[in-house]
């Protein structure tokens, strides 16, 4: 009221300034009186005793008359800014005597009559009624439910008032209590508007579908009597009715405002992000699920016929899955102006978040202490990741992560499939092509550089397990076969000796150990198989980070580097290892999967393996492999070359220099020490007798050197290097 009046006396005071004549009088007096009444009013007290409270009122009466026979005068009458703010004034008296009246008797029944705390239970009945109006009208609805949500928010004040007339003014206790409703409430608001981002992304699923089936992608270039048909009319205007009900939603949202709960705020622009991305997760979650199913290679007459029939279903269901994601993303993205959040950037960081997610599940069979779903870093409870049930036909998989990780497996399986080191890829014995950088990158298109990553860390997760099955299974092979693997390195001592009988010592060698040689098979088998598809894997992201992404490349190496120059840094080290993986650097033949204590004999067995199987294979120049030589055979080159390598990796150098070293007194022993020599001291390498077997096992040892961080000088420290020139020249390795 004060400052309404000064307001008054403000204007008169103008016009005196600007006033000439007898006017300027009659401004004066007009100026004092309203000061004076400011005074008057500011005087008015409602604090003390209940005599002096009677004669505020009768003196704001007073004031009330005054201001309306004030307001009579011609040059206040005549002004519609004076009148209007005379009335204002007079307004607030009003309202000033009537809260003065008010008794604490009053504000009890008041209190009691406007009670809400049963309204956070009563409002969850007429949830779904909301929900509908929300759908049919939402710009006016929201706008509606926003004052009900600020009633409702009084609420929260009463079970804090019972606490302190029971247990006193605990600050500790009122607070928990206050947390607690604040909390609930804020989420009973939340389900009532997450209708809102539920509508906004089926709206952007239809989009999706509209962009995605019904429009075609126009060219850079077009002729101008295609024009009609790349200007779909229909179908953008479908996409333009779409487009506007997404901004009649969020319209509304932005009406809505922040809304106050207690101490906490509930704003609706966040719940439309978050439920948005809910929703996101929850749809790329299904899509992922449904669509990496891939069906069981079926047995046929023809050879090869089943695994290409896989292969062309499982190219076909990767190549959907793209279609899918890649449609929902650019919906994203159209959409992005409208909801306010970044279409590209979320849909990349959920779809990690979540193959991140089943990757570390799915990693859980091969540990010992398993990481429970809801205690993982990766799930958040804003927007949960959904777990299905495994499927029937791959029940031994947790997830899509676990079946697309078997069929990369089925397709490479090496007792159908010959790998060629230098095209990259799986063949038939026909020369068919049936897996290699195509599907990689197929899978990467799909499920982007994490996707690649995690499939890269399921089969390190497998290749763990097989080392560690192997140790288990080998340890209890010394208890039963130690004498029988002394009586081998005894034989074989000193390794630039030959046996005293080679041919007879070797044959009885593998015979006596033919029933240890399956684990070391089937281990070798996986574990090469495996390390195969991580270097595939690697040479996929390696070039996609060349081509596009140079600078994060360089950045990364970098980062690298810097990390191991700086000590104890290990956060920056983990940074640097994950970036890595991202771009495809480092060898998968490198990697230390586990620490152990040495196996006694283990070099010498591995020797005799080699020999045992080189007769089940045969050079084949057009792969660059060893390839079996019958079907039944269950090898293959280049996995039995790299699960040696891996194997031997985790153990002290010195066994695979023992395992060279036994291999090459193999080969000496059979081939003679050197080729005899004619009288002008040239060798005479076509008399030189060499077995199909000694060929074989030259060429592994060849090959293992050469993938290997050794190189063939280790190799030439054993086997006499014209031997390995002859062999090499002859077999193109």
């Amino acid at each position: 009221v004060v400052t309404k009046l000064s307001q008054v006396s403000s204007f008169f005071r103008k016009n005196e300034k600007g006033a000439e004549g007898d006017d300027s009088s009659n401004d004066e007096n007009l100026i004092k009186w309203f000061e004076d009444m400011g005074l008057e009013v500011e005087s008015l007290s409602l604090e003390d005793a209940a005599d002096a409270v009677s004669s505020t009122f009768t003196k704001a009466q007073f004031c009330i008359e005054a201001l309306q026979e004030m307001a009579q005068y011609e040059i206040i009458d005549s002004s519609l800014h004076l009148k209007t703010t005379l009335v204002d004034a007079q307004n607030l008296l009003h309202h000033m005597v009537r809260v003065g009246t008010f008794t604490p008797n009053t504000l009890l029944a008041l209190n009691n009559i406007s009670e809400m705390t049963y309204a956070e239970d009563a409002i969850k009945v007429y949830s779904p009624i909301f929900q509908e109006k929300i759908t049919k009208d939402p710009a006016s609805t929201v706008s509606l439910l926003r004052s009900l949500f600020l009633k409702l928010s009084h609420c929260l004040e009463a079970p804090v008032h019972r606490l302190v007339q029971w247990k006193g003014n605990s600050y500790a206790d009122t607070q928990q209590v206050r947390f607690y409703h604040e909390n609930s409430f804020a989420s009973l608001i939340s389900s009532i508007l997450q209708v809102i981002p539920s509508s906004v992304f089926n709206l952007v699923l239809s989009i999706a579908d509209v962009k995605g089936r019904m429009i075609e992608p126009v060219p850079a270039k077009i002729e101008t009597s295609s024009l009609a048909k790349y200007a779909q009319s229909d179908q953008r205007y479908q996409l333009s009715l779409l487009e506007y009900e997404i901004s009649v939603f969020t319209e509304g949202v932005t009406r809505m405002q922040v809304i106050p709960i207690g101490g906490t705020e509930v704003n609706p622009t966040a719940l439309l992000h978050i439920g948005l991305k809910k929703e996101l997760v929850k749809h790329i979650s299904v899509i992922l699920h449904h669509t990496l199913r891939f069906q069981q290679p079926m047995r046929s007459g023809k050879k090869g016929s089943a695994i290409m029939e896989f292969k062309k279903s499982s190219a076909d269901a990767v190549s959907l899955l793209t279609h899918r994601l890649d449609s929902l993303r650019q919906a994203l993205e159209y959409v992005q102006d409208y909801t306010g959040l970044a279409g590209s950037v979320t849909f990349q960081e959920e779809l990690g978040r979540i193959i991140a997610f089943n990757v570390e599940q799915e990693s859980n069979k091969y540990k010992h202490k398993r990481i429970h779903h809801s205690e993982s870093v990766f799930q958040c409870s804003q927007a949960p990741i959904p777990r299905f049930a495994p499927t029937e036909q791959e029940s031994l998989y947790e997830n899509f992560m676990g079946r697309t990780m078997s069929a990369l497996l089925k397709l490479t399986e090496p007792q159908k499939t010959i790998y060629s080191l230098d095209s990259n890829g799986w063949f038939l014995p026909d020369g068919r092509d049936v897996a290699g950088g195509r599907i990689i990158a197929m899978l990467r298109e799909a499920m982007g550089t994490q996707g690649l990553v995690g499939i890269d860390k399921l089969l390190s997760y497998r290749i763990l397990n097989e080392l560690q099955r192997f140790v288990k299974s080998y340890r209890a092979v010394v208890k039963s076969h130690g004498v029988l693997l002394e009586q081998l390195r005894d034989g074989m001592f000193p390794e630039w000796k030959m046996p005293a009988d080679p041919h007879q010592f070797y044959e009885t060698a593998t015979k006596k150990t033919a029933k240890l040689m399956s684990p070391i098979l089937i281990c070798l088998r996986r574990v090469g198989q495996a390390q195969l598809l991580r270097r595939a894997i690697r040479r996929e992201l390696q070039i996609k980070a060349e081509v596009d992404a140079k600078r994060f490349k360089h950045a990364t190496n970098a980062l690298s580097l810097a990390s191991l120059a700086s000590a104890g840094v290990e956060e920056g080290l983990e940074v640097a290892v994950e970036s890595l993986a991202a771009i495809g650097e480092g060898d998968p033949l490198a990697t230390e999967f586990l620490r152990t204590d040495p196996l006694e004999g283990l070099p010498v067995l591995l020797a005799v393996f080699v020999i045992a199987h080189a007769r089940e294979l045969t050079y084949d120049a057009d792969f660059g492999s060893l390839v079996r030589l019958k079907e039944e055979y269950a090898i293959d080159g280049w996995p039995f070359v790299f699960g040696m390598a891996t194997l031997l990796r985790q153990f002290h150098p010195s066994y695979s220099h023992s395992a060279l070293a036994y291999i090459g007194q193999y080969i000496r022993s059979q081939i003679g020490s050197q080729p005899p020599q004619s009288s002008t001291g040239k060798k005479v390498e076509e008399n030189v007798d060499v077995t199909p077997e000694v060929k074989n096992v030259l060429v592994f040892a060849h090959q293992f050197c050469s993938v290997s961080s050794y190189g063939a000088v280790a190799l030439y420290e054993h086997i006499p290097q014209y031997l390995t020139d002859m062999i090499g020249g002859s077999f193109k390795v």
